[in-house]
């Protein structure tokens, strides 16, 4: 997902080093112990007619699933596994899935601008399948044992995310005729109210007209919006310290704008002004300057925006500035799917 400047809002100070913890996106169980056996149930509300969406990859079939999930400001995640939740109709508890494989997107795929950022999709990426002793089954009938989900854990190839909203996108395989299926998130009593943005590729081998990505809804009389539960095992680390400077060798030297701490490759955004009005609790991360201000600092290139080296740094001294005159700055970090980081709003006087 692109963002522009006006849009971001996010803390002005880096988290410290964190330690590490799954991602999971959205509930799956809304009958613990209350399933065939004692086990868990999903179950699926009277009003709603579908007990999952196909994401499977077969001779004939190329279905896919994706849903978004967030990195937040101050972190950067190394993962170390993903896994999705899927069943097939009629399975033993042993688990009957032979793959699944995934990409990482920028934005939600099918968009303008949304790009495939990570791509293990070519591949089997299946580490280990086990049952998660939970029962897909209707509201009506919750000891039903013919829907068995399964958990299909692949592997996370160290991908290293910085901060931002990313797409998760995947699909399964297995040794049975029906599916794989993947139930959304289920929160009982929850049918009137989407449970997510989720979107599925409906497709086809060989590829026919009308194939492609579209919003995944359950039907029925209460059709509605889904997410689909999914997680992710990562480590976490904080992202390193950012900071833009002004400083000056001497009285009447050039200006020195430096950014430093940043990702090789990030976009950084440096906003200045001369009348910080409400500085340091401005409308602008700190800084309180006119849209016209704004718009004119964006559409220069460096000092004011540009690219940082292959260090996380960028300089430039700027000659010929009056002395006496007081900078109120901030400096922000971005990547190609958001706000990195923004460091502290600063005040400088020339010398």
């Amino acid at each position: 997902m692109s963002r522009s400047v006006l849009s971001v809002v996010a803390a002005l100070l880096v988290s410290p080093w964190l330690t590490a913890q799954p991602y999971i996106n959205g509930p799956l169980i809304t009958h613990p112990g209350f399933a065939a056996g004692g086990l868990d149930a999903s179950a699926l509300e009277l009003q709603l007619n579908s007990f999952g969406a196909g994401a499977q990859l077969t001779a004939t079939i190329n279905n896919r699933l994706a849903d978004d999930f967030v990195v937040p400001v101050g972190e950067q995640w190394t993962l170390s596994d993903i896994s999705v939740f899927a069943y097939q109709t009629g399975s033993p508890i042993t688990s009957t899935m032979t793959g699944g494989n995934y990409r990482i997107w920028s934005g939600q795929p099918g968009t303008p601008g949304a790009t495939v950022l990570f791509d293990f999709s070519a591949a089997n990426q299946l580490v280990t399948t086990s049952f998660t002793n939970i029962y897909r089954v209707a509201l009506a009938t919750l000891l039903d044992a013919t829907r068995p989900i399964m958990r299909i854990t692949m592997n996370g190839n160290g991908i290293v995310l910085n901060p931002g909203t990313y797409w998760l996108d995947w699909q399964g395989q297995g040794s049975l005729a029906s599916g794989p299926f993947f139930p959304p998130i289920s929160i009982l009593g929850q049918t009137l109210s989407p449970t997510g943005n989720a979107v599925q590729f409906i497709g086809a081998i060989p590829a026919v007209a009308g194939n492609g990505w579209s919003s995944t809804f359950v039907s029925g009389a209460a059709s509605q919006a889904q997410g689909f539960p999914f997680e992710i095992n990562y480590a976490v680390a904080a992202v390193p310290f950012w900071n833009l400077s002004l400083s000056q060798t001497s009285a009447g030297a050039p200006l020195l704008i430096s950014d430093s701490g940043g990702f090789p490759g990030n976009t950084f955004v440096n906003l200045f002004t001369f009348a910080a009005g409400n500085y340091p609790n401005g409308w602008l991360f700190g800084l309180d300057m006119s849209i016209g201000d704004l718009s004119l600092e964006l559409s220069f290139g460096p000092p004011f925006v540009g690219t940082l080296d292959g260090s996380g740094n960028f300089s430039l001294p700027v000659p010929g500035i009056p002395t006496g005159i007081t900078i109120y700055g901030v400096g922000l970090q971005l990547s190609g799917s958001g706000l990195v980081s923004a460091d502290q709003p600063f005040a400088y006087t020339t010398i």
